[in-house]
């Protein structure tokens, strides 16, 4: 008996004091475990999985630059005699990164040369074309896209993130909820072990009674019990290993947190999501609404075409010249059930005459909107309607949880308190308990129950600790 109250002695001097031997902060243990948890490592390469594909998707398009040529030798016609000759050309292509796919060619034409005389052609050209949009085509509906998916991505890292640090407040719940029922268990023991002896002593039952059996019989289920308890602390510490891959370390006292909670006028990012789809259904449509101009199978808004050109004619045969240049300019117009469009060109020659060309073009088709426009058009209102369903309906998940979380912080506050009180009053009692027991007008029985009740004070006083950093998780979910 006195061994073991002098074990609970000095196990609570040393808890009351803060050195307790190889105590560490909870604080760093979330940090150690952060940094070599497996578990962990795998969210973030989710994380950055996910976030490498995004800006795969969102890289911008640069200067593209295409160079193409041939040589070779054949017979050509020069000035209306075929003659054998050598030929080469080249044409360099550059494609601007601008919303109007504006291309500027630059061409070498067909130079070629008589391998019988000095006799030359030449057709060097330029030639520029740009497309011009008269609605979005789509940039709206990439970019909603584009920040559905980063939110997406980052929601989910937080959320797997808070659920691990979670996790490990809860599993250090489960290891001193363990070694509080074996605090109990070992007092429950030594109360009995205190009566059975006194029993003996006082000569009030034999040891072969009915009742000194009972005592036998409650004895023998303590200690299975105890054992039972230590096999929960083994696993529940073997489990916190697994999770954190750390070694289980008695930890050092916390502060109960003060926790409050006010709930977000949006939502957190369960709610933006939601919102977020609701706009991409809503643009889905307006997009298709957009895209009158029908070809084929493919659907896109009405735009412009602008393209021009310029091309040098020299030809240098049997000490004849002959230099001419085309020049050109055309503008199309497609809209949703006609285009129409017009060309300007002039030919200039070696003695500076102009040759005008002028050309006006369009079409027009009957454009009704079909029954599978209909079905489609219909089918994006629905889709509508179901993202709109779905984002009341987050925002009323979202609420309720946020009732039910201020509900379950109420209650936590009020534990805590009539806890502190508890602890003070217990702590006020074992110290009047010591100096009566000094003074012999106690039992060594009487003060070993202030201390057993201040014990489980300090073991509870973490739990409550980490029942609020987990609380407070709750409140970083609802708010991310």
């Amino acid at each position: 008996m006195r061994k073991s109250f002098l074990w609970i002695m000095i196990t609570l001097l040393c808890i009351t004091s803060g050195s307790v031997l190889f105590a560490v902060d909870i604080d760093s243990v979330i940090e150690q475990a952060k940094e070599q948890s497996e578990i962990l490592a795998m969210y973030t390469l989710d994380k950055e999985s996910g976030q490498l594909s995004l800006s795969l998707s969102n890289i911008e398009d640069v200067l593209s630059v295409e160079v193409n040529g041939s040589a070779g030798y054949e017979e050509m016609t020069f000035d209306s005699s075929t003659v054998d000759a050598l030929y080469a050309s080249a044409d360099v292509e550059l494609v601007f990164p601008d919303d109007n796919d504006t291309t500027l060619t630059f061409s070498t034409g067909t130079v070629a040369k008589d391998t019988a005389s000095s006799s030359y052609i030449a057709y060097p050209s330029i030639s520029l074309e740009s497309t011009f949009s008269s609605l979005d085509d789509g940039d709206i509906l990439d970019a909603l896209n584009d920040s559905l998916t980063e939110l997406e991505i980052e929601s989910s890292y937080l959320e797997s993130e808070s659920s691990f640090v979670s996790s490990i407040y809860d599993k250090a719940v489960s290891i001193l909820t363990a070694e509080k029922n074996i605090l109990s268990t070992q007092r429950n023991i030594d109360t009995l072990q205190t009566t059975m002896e006194n029993t003996l002593a006082l000569g009030t039952y034999s040891p072969s009674s009915t009742k000194y059996k009972s005592y036998e019989v409650q004895m023998k289920n303590y200690q299975r019990l105890l054992s039972s308890y230590e096999k929960q602390l083994e696993l529940a510490k073997e489990q916190f290993t697994q999770l954190t891959s750390l070694e289980w370390e008695d930890l050092d006292s916390m502060e109960i947190p003060s926790l409050s909670f006010t709930a977000l006028e949006t939502g957190n990012s369960d709610v933006i999501i939601a919102q977020l789809e609701l706009e991409i259904a809503k643009e889905e449509l307006a997009l298709f609404n957009r895209q009158t101009v029908i070809s084929g199978s493919s659907r896109t808004v009405p735009s412009f075409n602008v393209s021009g050109s310029a091309q040098l004619n020299y030809e240098d045969i049997n000490s004849s010249t002959d230099t001419s240049y085309d020049l050109g300019l055309d503008g199309m117009y497609y809209g949703s059930s006609f285009s129409v469009g017009a060309g300007v060109g002039v030919n200039i020659d070696d003695t500076g005459s102009l040759t005008p060309e002028i050309s006006i073009s369009g079409s027009w088709n009957n454009s009704t909107s079909s029954s599978s426009d209909e079905i489609q058009r219909s089918s994006l209102q629905n889709d509508i309607t179901s993202a709109e369903i779905a984002y009341n309906q987050a925002m009323l998940d979202y609420r309720l949880d946020a009732q039910e979380l201020s509900n379950d912080i109420l209650d936590y506050n009020q534990q805590v308190e009539e806890f502190l009180l508890n602890k003070e009053y217990n702590q006020s009692v074992l110290e009047i308990q010591q100096e009566a027991f000094d003074l012999g007008l106690i039992t060594e029985s009487e003060l070993n129950e202030a201390v057993y009740t201040v014990s489980d004070d300090l073991i509870d006083e973490k739990i409550y600790a980490l029942q609020g950093f987990m609380l407070e998780e709750e409140i970083r979910q609802m708010q991310f």
